[in-house]
């Protein structure tokens, strides 16, 4: 049976949306975003994302996506542009070092392997997927990681700009953060910028303030084909 990846999903703040939406894409060297980590520090000029998958292990507690927001790409970007895949936390400091025949695995910053990549541009399918979903099987096993199984277990890493215009299918936030972590102003901002792009904004969870809200993977991915542009 065919191993068939969903959406690719890109968790980020609601500072970092706002800046995203304005800029129409994701920037592999964002000047005025926000940064988790000191940018002296960690900036590894690439984006991290991760593949949503139907029917994984114990996926109905399992959070979707990283802080309060997820951006939902389109699958075509996996034959369409170069990426690798790695355990959470792996990276090459270079983009390119990562199809490099000279670089070894050891050179990944936490010492992982590559997992799956595609090196080729415009590619004719999407390059086989057996081995990731194996591995973030393994990851999401009762009593590892609990509800963070799903978002601890692997990073898909492209190393250019993503058009939101172009890949982008709509953007998931957590309603009760949407409501009480900005302003008015923002808010309306935010839908002003989605409606340009021709993006749905989606609220979900209600008034639930728990950091462990979820739908699960299954579900989250059910509201996405829900609201999915086009």
């Amino acid at each position: 049976m065919a191993i068939s990846p969903q959406y690719v999903i890109h968790g980020t703040s609601l500072d970092n949306l706002i800046h995203i939406l304005a800029t129409g894409k994701l920037e592999t060297n964002p000047r005025n975003a926000t940064r988790v980590l000191d940018p002296e520090y960690y900036n590894p000029r690439q984006i991290f994302t991760q593949i949503l998958f139907k029917d994984l292990p114990h996926q109905e507690k399992q959070l979707s996506h990283w802080f309060m927001c997820g951006i939902i790409l389109d699958k075509r970007i996996l034959k369409d542009r170069q990426w690798y895949a790695t355990a959470i936390g792996g990276f090459y400091e270079r983009f390119a070092d990562a199809f490099s025949k000279s670089k070894s695995h050891s050179q990944l910053q936490s010492g992982s392997e590559i997992i799956a990549k595609n090196a080729t541009s415009h590619a004719a399918r999407i390059p086989s997927l057996a081995s990731l979903k194996k591995y973030i099987t393994k990851q999401m096993q009762p009593g590892i990681l609990g509800e963070v199984g799903f978002i601890h277990s692997h990073e898909i890493l492209f190393g250019e700009d993503i058009s939101l215009a172009e890949y982008g299918v709509c953007i998931l936030v957590r309603e009760w953060a949407f409501r009480n972590m900005i302003s008015k102003a923002e808010q309306e901002v935010i839908k002003a910028k989605c409606q340009e792009l021709g993006m749905q904004l989606v609220l979900y969870g209600g008034n639930s303030k728990s950091r462990y809200w979820s739908l699960g993977i299954n579900k989250t991915i059910d509201l996405i084909n829900e609201y999915a542009k086009g």
